[in-house]
């Protein structure tokens, strides 16, 4: 039998864990220790990171955050700045945005927390799919429910989460939804998250082996994924968008961009200010043709 290397079967393991002590110790706030060998400018984002995922989670979460910071200490090619970056944009990735971060994040505002900058001021409601909201139900009711609503066609039927932190029973609203929180680590979603996250984290890598003068723009794309319900399933699109486009068949050897630092600049700006999606196609579109212009005149 051929034994899976231990790297792996600690990734594999990890979410698990985290789940488990997600639903085992709600209560638990102390959190884990920073990782040893980081360099002194990295520890106050990571320990920011890791005060967000106990807000966010759990302590298990927290520890699942620090393992993955833990991947690039001692990696040369990552200074300090890189490092601190990887670490704001590693919590904002983990902290995605669901109903529950919703909730939490309008309670938050009740003991004097800034307000969400994702949530437009003055709004009275968040609209969330159907589809969404039960993405958050463990997925033994999930998978009972989801084909039901497929069935009816009420995917797309929007749920209002209501923002009233005025009165008690606005308050008493975004409790109860603050509470499934216990759930959301064996959530439909949460895997389909978990997966996104860990793609990002694989990029990074591959950006240090076969591009490393574009590992910033490789970590700054994060910075595209934001927002709530469609707004954030559009924005998490546009970024598998301009992986897939320019990032990924670069270090496959399957597309030549000599300053490929410079493209993703581009596309990633054009990402953040058109959320649709349609100018980072056409910025896309544009990238590819002048690099098919190029490698024409250098056969000519």
């Amino acid at each position: 039998m051929v034994k899976m290397p231990k790297v792996r079967v600690r990734e594999r393991l990890q979410p698990i864990r985290s789940a488990i002590g997600a639903l085992r110790r709600p209560e638990d706030r102390t959190p884990p220790p920073v990782p040893d060998g980081l360099a002194p400018e990295v520890v106050p984002a990571v320990e920011a990171g890791i005060h967000q995922m106990l807000d966010y989670q759990s302590v298990g979460y927290a520890d699942l955050y620090v393992d993955r910071i833990s991947r690039f200490i001692g990696r040369p090619e990552i200074d300090a700045a890189l490092h601190a970056d990887i670490a704001r944009l590693l919590a904002a990735r983990m902290a995605f945005r669901d109903p529950i971060r919703v909730a939490q994040r309008r309670l938050a505002e009740v003991d004097g927390a800034p307000p969400d900058p994702d949530i437009r001021a003055g709004a009275r409601f968040i609209r969330f799919s159907l589809a969404e909201v039960i993405a958050l139900l463990p997925r033994m009711v999930a998978d009972a429910l989801i084909p039901v609503i497929e069935m009816f066609g009420w995917q797309n039927v929007q749920i209002p989460v209501w923002l009233d932190i005025s009165g008690a029973a606005g308050i008493h609203a975004l409790r109860l939804l603050a509470w499934f929180r216990r759930f959301r680590l064996r959530s439909v979603r949460y895997p389909k998250e978990r997966a996104a996250v860990e793609r990002w984290l694989h990029m990074i890598d591959r950006a240090l082996v076969k591009r490393p003068e574009a590992v910033l723009e490789v970590v700054k794309s994060a910075e595209i994924i934001h927002g709530y319900g469609k707004r954030y399933s559009q924005t998490l699109a546009n970024w598998h968008m301009l992986i897939d486009s320019i990032a990924k068949p670069v270090f496959d050897g399957k597309q030549q961009i000599a300053d490929l630092s410079a493209a993703m600049a581009e596309a990633r700006a054009a990402a953040m200010s058109d959320p649709t999606g349609l100018l980072l196609h056409k910025v896309i579109e544009a990238i590819k043709a002048q690099q098919a212009a190029r490698v024409t005149a250098a056969v000519a």
